[in-house]
């Protein structure tokens, strides 16, 4: 994982002095890519410079496209999914060329690929795993802005021991107020005179060039929907073979295949929980307006989502506490955004509830609940999210609240029970929840009322 570190600009006697290049190379996008070795603590690095191209013209716009590919990363800084910048080479004829961090494991492209050829069933805590992450450093390029325009699998890597996704290749990233893109073309046969990969590029990117549309973060956003899609079916939604076919579609608005109905064929949608297949498909909407609009959003829903799965089939298993704990940890960090706020105050009542249940204090559960009905618009939201988890537990507990009637006073089994049924009542919980979705939070709400619980 990167380090604090200042950026170093070598010198080429410097850097062959310091460093022992690899004698096997390869292409990668605009560049060419070696790995090397530090001398003196055998420490591995990426070696970057600009593809050389017998065309000039080719040759200048490789240059451009990597010398903004050098600034991007510069200004990434440091964030522990995205492949950071080491230093900075000056080669011998005065070109550039520049040392990032090697990051070991396979990219996600081939982890899918090797999961097709297997037939393996995919798994859902890593699929959210890897998205939060992903998303993690689309929020971080975001805040930057910076505009990655290739996010797909095989620019994603994935390490099994540290279970991080590090996103990779910022070479047809841009920064989000540029528009230096003209008379700049891709011959590459997966792509076409807009940026990005076919079968992961947006609506609107493939519309750009003929309607001048400007390209945001939503296009990431778009993209990262394509790479979840295919993290749980191990397809695309345009799978054709023919490239302009799908450009077709995409220039058309046309949309490909359902991610549910994917799922059904494989016989895996019952494995997938809802919210995810939501999630996911939000961000496939051909219209950007209707994608997320904050990679905050995005992060909180995912959180949640996997919080719920989480607790739907791992209910009362003892690794629960410790999840929700190091779920609202991972939410402190972030509470300077509304939806931060509100995830943090999820994880924070969901904790507290699930606590209750796993000790069989169902009256006390039941005070919680109403506390949130009566408080402000915040506790009220929380309330509206966590409500149908509330009713699916209370329902599981009722038989176990039998097996501890011998070790209750005939006065608390009744109370227990009473305030277990109460919870348990999907009708009445239904009507309260339709009352409790038309609360709308504003910037402006108080957080400190429900945190105190």
């Amino acid at each position: 994982m990167p380090q604090e570190n200042t950026i170093l600009t070598l010198p080429y006697p410097i850097f062959a002095k310091a460093y022992e290049e690899s004698s096997q190379s390869f292409a990668g996008g605009m560049g060419e890519v070696v790995l090397v070795r530090k001398r003196d603590d055998n420490s591995l690095y990426v070696k970057k410079s600009v593809l050389p191209h017998e065309n000039p013209q080719k040759r200048e716009q490789n240059e451009k496209l990597f010398m903004r590919e050098m600034g991007i990363l510069k200004e990434l800084g440091q964030h522990p999914n995205i492949q950071s910048l080491h230093a900075i080479v000056i080669e011998q004829d005065a070109s550039f060329a520049y040392l990032s961090e090697y990051v070991e494991g396979p990219t996600l492209h081939e982890i899918i690929k090797e999961q097709r050829y297997t037939k393996a069933v995919p798994s859902i805590p890593l699929v959210y795993s890897i998205l939060k992450q992903i998303a993690s450093a689309l929020e971080h390029a975001y805040q930057k802005g910076i505009i990655h325009r290739d996010i797909k699998p095989a620019n994603m890597i994935f390490n099994e021991e540290t279970q991080r996704a590090v996103l990779i290749d910022f070479g047809i990233g841009k920064f989000a107020e540029q528009d230096d893109d003209k008379n700049m073309d891709i011959t590459d046969p997966t792509k076409s005179s807009f940026r990005g990969t076919v079968h992961y590029i947006s609506y609107e990117a493939v519309q750009a060039c003929d309607r001048g549309l400007k390209i945001d973060f939503r296009t990431d956003m778009y993209s990262l929907g394509v790479s979840g899609y295919e993290l749980l079916t191990y397809a695309c939604p345009f799978d054709e073979s023919e490239l302009m076919v799908i450009i077709g579609q995409k220039e058309t608005g046309a949309k490909g295949v359902p991610l549910k109905d994917r799922l059904a064929l494989r016989e895996t949608l019952h494995k997938v929980p809802k919210s995810l297949i939501a999630i996911i498909e939000k961000n496939l909407h051909p219209k950007r307006e209707r994608r997320y609009q904050s990679y905050a959003k995005l992060l909180a829903d995912l959180s949640y989502s996997e919080c719920m799965y989480y607790l739907s089939s791992q209910a009362n298993h003892h690794d629960t506490q410790a999840y929700l704990n190091e779920a609202y940890e991972d939410f402190r960090k972030y509470n300077d955004h509304k939806w931060w706020k509100v995830g943090r105050l999820q994880f924070l009542a969901l904790r507290k509830i699930f606590s209750l249940f796993t000790s069989h204090k169902y009256d006390v559960a039941e005070e919680v609940y109403q506390f949130f009905l009566k408080t402000n618009a915040v506790g009220k939201k929380l309330l509206s999210y966590m409500l149908p988890w509330i009713v699916e537990q209370a329902t599981k507990e009722i038989p176990k609240l039998e097996t501890q009637k011998k070790y209750l006073s005939e006065e608390d089994y009744l109370y227990q029970k009473k305030a277990l049924f109460s919870l348990a009542q999907k009708p009445t919980r239904e009507i309260d929840l339709q009352i409790l979705r038309q609360k709308t939070l504003s910037e402006d709400d108080d957080f400190e009322e429900i945190e105190e619980l």
